[in-house]
């Protein structure tokens, strides 16, 4: 039996998924995708990808971003390179960022010390891993000791046509669906420059991908 996605009216949730990637490219002439190399990432990956493919879209209009936090399971490079040769081929520009991104201690928030620099470019001799040749190591509107969350914030402030698709989905916590419901009745006081082409994807919908 053919496994069939979740419908949403009148069709389904990845023909919904890419009527929303038609709908950001008609609207934007640049779009990034944020890549993790996840299961998730990779689904909007493939949506991207193959409605760009299906409808003529230059790849040279879009770029992909993956923001490299040094201590990561070892197969994610090697996924994350597969992937970028894809684009690459095709025109799109990759953006692999190794920038000392600060991130914080997740077990205790309240002391602003409980933090770790990835990347810090001041104890090289402590990385868990070496960059690869092309990855980023510099950006203009990186400061050190951003989180990559203020990075792109910042980005997005500064470059008013700024946006990213991003794999987020309702699906994956309570957190996420109580995310998503703000989204609809809340009116933000910032442009909204992040694009949640899959969020109402269930698991079963991202392993058909």
């Amino acid at each position: 039996m053919v496994m069939q996605y979740k419908t949403i009216g009148n069709m389904n949730v990845y023909q919904a998924a890419e009527k929303r990637v038609l709908k950001v490219f008609a609207e934007n002439y640049h779009v990034d995708l944020m890549f993790s190399g996840g299961k998730d990432s990779i689904a909007v990956f493939l949506v991207v990808f193959n409605t760009m493919r299906k409808f003529g879209i230059s790849f040279k209009r879009l770029s992909v971003t993956f923001v490299d936090e040094e201590a990561i399971y070892p197969d994610v490079p090697d996924i994350v390179a597969q992937y970028r040769r894809m684009v690459i081929e095709r025109g799109a520009t990759f953006n692999w960022l190794c920038l000392p991104w600060r991130h914080y201690n997740c077990t205790n928030t309240l002391n602003d010390e409980d933090s770790w620099t990835c990347w810090d470019i001041r104890a090289r001799d402590k990385w868990v891993r070496t960059p690869p040749p092309y990855a980023l190591r510099w950006h203009p509107d990186f400061k050190y000791g951003m989180s990559y969350q203020e990075f792109f914030k910042a980005v997005a402030e500064k470059h008013p046509k700024f946006v990213q698709i991003v794999g987020v989905r309702a699906a994956e916590s309570v957190q996420r669906l109580m995310f998503f419901h703000s989204l609809a009745y809340k009116k933000r006081a910032t442009r909204v420059y992040l694009k949640y082409v899959i969020y109402d994807w269930k698991d079963s919908d991202v392993w058909k991908c």
